[in-house]
């Protein structure tokens, strides 16, 4: 059986009548004034074509073909082995898949977890969708060895650091499982997968508290040329309060140091201000003194 990747995309055939529309109704391209119709007589006959219509030129079933061919590319056909398995799975791409556990992160995680539970069903044609881009190309995993998969889901797969665009549910095809792999830290994705009934649900990582540097700002006092004025916006992400100690670094040189306490999904800001002295033309970082499971979101500079 034919089945469509992108099945949404033959709706763009009728834009072949519209190339028959146009060969049909196509205006001349010059008019020519001549002194006699003596020798223009073959002629006579189109002089009608204004109440009757053109004919279209044949020429128009080359361009209506070519059309087709490029919806049909489009659309991604493939053939459907009805004696596999059809399974749809979501992959989570999101940020928090870069947060390392057990000496690999999570997106290596998800990929080993995902093969093994591949591995249990035997013949399955599995299609991998990105869950943060709807645009991205989907990854069909045809062959039966696990080491193929797993090079073929590394290259894939790449972790995205703005906020997720998520598939509609129009997008869930009624022939196919559906799976999410996913490690739950994102709060969008598991309102959004609440709306969905998915088959299965493989869930990668066990650590919850994170604390990010959301944003770090230096600007310059108006009426004091050596004093500066920072703000530092942090973010704690896990269930419990948290004690972090944060540092203001220009090279190797601490310049500031805080201790804070930041509660569960809550903002929290540091303001101060700071003479740079020498150091005020060096590149400042501003940092956690111990990283977390997610050490990206651990510094800005």
């Amino acid at each position: 059986m034919l089945g469509f990747i992108s099945p949404y995309s033959l709706f763009a055939v009728i834009l072949i009548p519209l190339i028959w529309w146009l060969h049909k109704f196509q205006s001349y391209d010059r008019t020519t004034v001549v002194s006699s119709l003596l020798y223009w007589r073959s002629l006579t006959n189109n002089m009608n074509l204004g109440l009757q219509g053109r004919k279209s030129h044949p020429f128009w079933l080359l361009r209506a073909l070519i059309t087709s061919l490029l919806i049909l590319s489009l659309a991604s056909p493939f053939w459907i082995n009805d004696s596999l398995q059809h399974i749809d799975i979501w992959v989570d791409d999101s940020f928090s898949m870069n947060t390392q556990e057990n000496g690999m992160d999570r997106k290596t995680q998800a990929i080993d977890s995902l093969i093994k539970q591949l591995k249990i069903l035997g013949n399955v044609r599995a299609v991998i969708h990105s869950l943060s881009k709807p645009d991205y190309p989907v990854l069909i995993l045809k062959s039966k060895s696990e080491s193929v998969w797993k090079v073929q889901l590394s290259d894939w797969y790449k972790v995205v650091t703005y906020t997720p665009e998520l598939p509609l549910p129009i997008q869930f095809s009624l022939d196919s499982e559906h799976w999410l792999v996913s490690d739950g830290a994102d709060e969008n994705i598991n309102k959004w997968s609440k709306s969905i009934s998915f088959n299965r649900v493989i869930q990668i990582g066990q650590a919850t508290e994170n604390s990010a540097i959301a944003s770090f700002s230096m600007r310059l006092d108006l009426k004091k040329s050596n004093i500066w004025h920072g703000l530092v916006q942090l973010h704690h992400y896990g269930d419990k309060a948290t004690q972090r100690s944060l540092e203001l670094v220009a090279g190797s040189h601490r310049l500031k140091q805080w201790s804070v306490t930041l509660n569960p999904q809550k903002f929290y800001v540091i303001s101060f201000d700071i003479d740079l002295g020498n150091f005020a033309k060096e590149a400042l970082t501003i940092r956690f003194i111990n990283p977390d499971v997610l050490a990206e979101d651990d510094l800005i500079s």
